[in-house]
């Protein structure tokens, strides 16, 4: 079977993580690493051996499937445009700042027939999973910050950031 073609939108702190993991995963084929950043993008791009691309539209043809790890605010933009070229996408959590935007990319996805998946890697943590047997019809959550403010993801607010 052929490498998926997958580009990683976003070089910050997670597309940074994205891109590893995909260059190091086999069914994958790392094309490029985007952002408007040339200083965020090119490092990453030349540690990885891969195009450094300055918007998503390049990607239109040259990959089966993105990563969105860009700010929040613009998911909505790049989603829409990549999912009009049938590229498929993994979006980071939160898939959009607001639920019409959010529902509006599912119906893009499905007009495409292209998967739109959106990534919440705290539900496969194993605290998560251990916890989730000996709780039964929660009525109140306490959530309390336990490492310190990174000052990441100021562009939505700590719910929609962290209690997905």
């Amino acid at each position: 079977m052929k490498p998926i073609r997958v580009a990683v939108v976003g070089a910050g702190h997670l597309g940074r993580i994205h891109t590893r993991i995909l260059a190091g995963l086999p069914q994958f084929s790392l094309v490029a690493v985007v952002d408007p950043v040339a200083a965020s993008r090119d490092p990453l791009a030349s540690q990885y051996s891969v195009r450094s691309l300055e918007s998503h539209e390049s990607l239109y043809g040259a990959v089966d499937a993105a990563v969105i790890a860009a700010p929040t605010p613009l998911h909505h933009r790049l989603a829409s445009d990549l999912l009009a070229h049938g590229i498929h996408l993994l979006v980071e959590k939160p898939i959009t700042p607001r639920e019409a935007e959010a529902a509006a990319l599912v119906e893009a996805a499905r007009q495409s027939r292209v998967v739109l998946q959106v990534g919440h890697i705290e539900r496969f943590n194993p605290a998560w999973s251990a916890m989730l047997p000996h709780v039964h019809d929660p009525k109140y959550i306490e959530a309390v910050r336990r490492g310190p403010y990174t000052f990441r993801s100021t562009d939505v607010g700590v719910v929609l950031d962290l209690m997905i």
